[in-house]
C-alpha cells in the first residue's frame, strides 16, 4: 500500500497517480509486489522535498529524500535513487534466510552540550543493535540513509560502527 501525504501543500490527483504508478512499477520490477510505502511531499522555500520511507523486511528500512523546484522532479529523483538501491541489493533483499538476526536492545540518548550541566539528556529512544556481517551493515546503512550504524560484527562478535563521511564514503570503526 502506498500512502501519499502533503505537508503544508495540497497533493493533486495527477501527482498522486504519477507517484503511485512510478513507485508500484519499481517494486514490481524488483520484488514482484509493493510493500507499505510512505511518501511525504513538503515545500521548503522554493523547493519541493519528496521523502520516501519503506519498511521492507524485518530490520530493513529504505529511506530516501530528494528536492527540486518541481514536485514531479523531486519524486523522479527519489525513484532514481530507489531504483539504484533496489538494483544494488536485490539478491540480498530477496534472500529470506537473512531476515532474522540476533538483536541486542539498546537505548539512544541525545545530550545538550550547551547546558550548564553537559550531561543533561534532552531525548531518549529505544532501539536495537543487530548482529550483521560488515557487508550487511553497509547495505543497511546505505538503504536507511542514516549517518551512522552500530552493529555486532557477526564474524568477530565485537560491536562495530559504520558511518557516512562528508565525502559520501562509508567508514568502519572496529576495535582490536
Amino acid at each position: 500500500m502506498i500512502h501519499i501525504i502533503g505537508r503544508q501543500i495540497d497533493i493533486g490527483e495527477s501527482l498522486q497517480q504519477h507517484t503511485e504508478h512510478h513507485i508500484s512499477e519499481l517494486f514490481k520490477k524488483y520484488l514482484g509486489y509493493t510493500p507499505e510505502v510512505f511518501i511525504t511531499f513538503k515545500k521548503s522555500h522554493h523547493f519541493f522535498i519528496c521523502d520516501v520511507a519503506v519498511h521492507l523486511l524485518k530490520h530493513v528500512t529504505i529511506h530516501i529524500k530528494a528536492q527540486d523546484r518541481d514536485a514531479y522532479k523531486s519524486l523522479d529523483f527519489c525513484c532514481k535513487k530507489l531504483d539504484h538501491r533496489l538494483n544494488r541489493y536485490h539478491s540480498k533483499l530477496t534472500d529470506k534466510h537473512k531476515i532474522d538476526k540476533n538483536v541486542t536492545e539498546a537505548s539512544h540518548y541525545v545530550m545538550d552540550h550547551r547546558q550548564e550541566h553537559p550531561d543533561s539528556i534532552i531525548a531518549h529512544m529505544e532501539g536495537e543493535i543487530l548482529e550483521l556481517t560488515p557487508e550487511e551493515a553497509m547495505m543497511k546503512l546505505d538503504l536507511s540513509d542514516e549517518p551512522t550504524l552500530m552493529f555486532k560484527n557477526q564474524d568477530t562478535g565485537i560491536y562495530n560502527v559504520m558511518y557516512r563521511k562528508n565525502d559520501g564514503h562509508i567508514a568502519w570503526i572496529s576495535p582490536k
